[in-house]
């Protein structure tokens, strides 16, 4: 990792062969990407990235991490908006050389230095951290190291083009930047249908207790994670009876394979917003049996379930906990595409003791589901490969923590592949 310097990135500007500048109204500038996409609007990218930084959350005292800095534009924003430090990360030598040639620009002619831009001289400002990704290898490190901050909320910002511009030199970075922004994609489509739960939840979570009131209630006992891969039908006998003497938290799609082999889950997790989770429902032999879900959890699923509920908040990358309805309780790891990311966030809150994983397999197959579980088809179940990078991630995490964790039977390939990052 390279820190980039007014002196580096002039040179670049002359000696380096970048992307062309392309002008646009009131001296707003752009390039095109080699597969021909623009970089910025043409129009106003200074307000594009104002509205970015908005929504990201960043603001006074705030700590942005930006992946891709494009001309700049956003990095004038997130100075203009107070932050206390940018640190951002490019891994394109030609985006610094257009992105030096627009500073250079911008003070040749005052009256460009403030068009469509907050007129910040960005490389100057001392609260800005600036790196050039000299290799794969480290720049996936620094972006490890730094999310586990992102998730305490700070604000993470990546450039659009950055997937594109890096696959190329830096394709874990490229493929790590690519499930944000793929994430974040889902999350505005599915935005309405997550505030209509919210606000149709209203009755149901204004009684719920928070996940923080349970902190550590099971104290250092095992506690089980069962997902509803087809990995938990070699282990499930071993999750009743005295040999399967721990705590069991069980995903929403595994709640029917364990309900007819007779095992009754200590917790239930549910975060899904869509009504295909309904079909998961259990009968009242979970009355007692209480349920985490987020506000914005799937209202005909929260309605109905028959025992206690139990309120916790999303949490992860480019997500900003929200207090609701006047309620802030603790967050849960959301963002991992898969409702196991909550589920083992939930048994490390609850318990300090060993954590094992049952039936998370993340895989697409023949049999990409455990027996009885109520999903269509394997050729409709979408690419886990985001699941099980974010999935990696946490447990990585946990472990650095000094938090035991293991599969149960098998190990899913996706745990005995995981690298610590550089």
């Amino acid at each position: 990792m390279r820190r980039v310097t007014r002196e580096w990135i002039g040179d670049l500007a002359r000696g380096l062969d970048g992307y062309p500048l392309i002008e646009g109204r009131a001296g707003a500038r752009s390039f095109r990407t080699p597969s021909g996409r623009m970089a910025h609007s043409l129009y106003d990218p200074g307000g594009e990235a104002r509205r970015q930084t908005r929504r990201a959350g960043v603001g006074p005292g705030s700590r942005p991490l930006v992946l891709g800095i494009g001309l700049g534009y956003v990095l004038d924003a997130c100075l203009a908006a107070g932050a206390a430090e940018v640190l951002a990360l490019e891994g394109d030598p030609a985006v610094l050389s257009a992105a030096g040639r627009r500073l250079s620009l911008a003070q040749e002619n005052p009256v460009l230095k403030g068009a469509n831009g907050s007129g910040a001289e960005w490389l100057a400002d001392p609260r800005l951290l600036l790196y050039f990704a000299e290799n794969d290898e480290a720049a996936t490190g620094f972006f490890a190291r730094e999310m586990k901050n992102e998730h305490g909320g700070r604000p993470l910002l990546v450039h659009p083009a950055a997937v594109e511009l890096w696959r190329g030199r830096l394709p874990g970075l490229a493929a790590l930047a690519d499930d944000i922004l793929s994430r974040r994609r889902s999350a505005a489509v599915q935005e309405p249908l997550l505030e209509q739960n919210a606000e149709l939840n209203a009755e149901h979570l204004g009684r719920a207790r928070c996940i923080d009131d349970l902190r550590d209630c099971w104290g250092a006992e095992p506690v089980a994670v069962c997902g509803a891969g087809p990995g938990l039908d070699g282990v499930i006998h071993r999750l009743s009876g005295p040999a399967g003497r721990r705590r069991l938290v069980a995903l929403n799609t595994a709640l029917p394979p364990l309900l007819a082999a007779g095992i009754i889950p200590d917790m239930a997790v549910a975060t899904d917003p869509g009504p295909a989770i309904r079909a998961d429902l259990p009968g009242p032999e979970c009355a007692g049996v209480p349920l985490i879900c987020f506000p914005g959890t799937d209202a005909g699923f929260v309605g109905s379930w028959p025992g206690p509920l139990v309120l916790a908040l999303p949490e992860g990358p480019g997500l900003q906990r929200k207090e609701w309805l006047g309620q802030r309780p603790g967050g849960l790891r959301a963002g991992t595409g898969t409702v196991a990311g909550p589920a083992l966030h939930a048994a490390a809150r609850l318990s300090r003791g060993p954590l094992l994983l049952a039936g998370v397999d993340l895989e697409v197959g023949v049999a990409a589901y455990a027996r009885g579980v109520r999903r269509p088809a394997a050729a409709r179940i979408p690419d886990f490969a985001y699941s099980r990078r974010r999935m990696g991630e946490l447990v990585r995490e946990l472990a650095a923590a000094g938090r035991e964790i293991s599969a149960l039977g098998e190990t899913p390939s996706w745990m005995r592949t995981m690298e610590e990052p550089g």
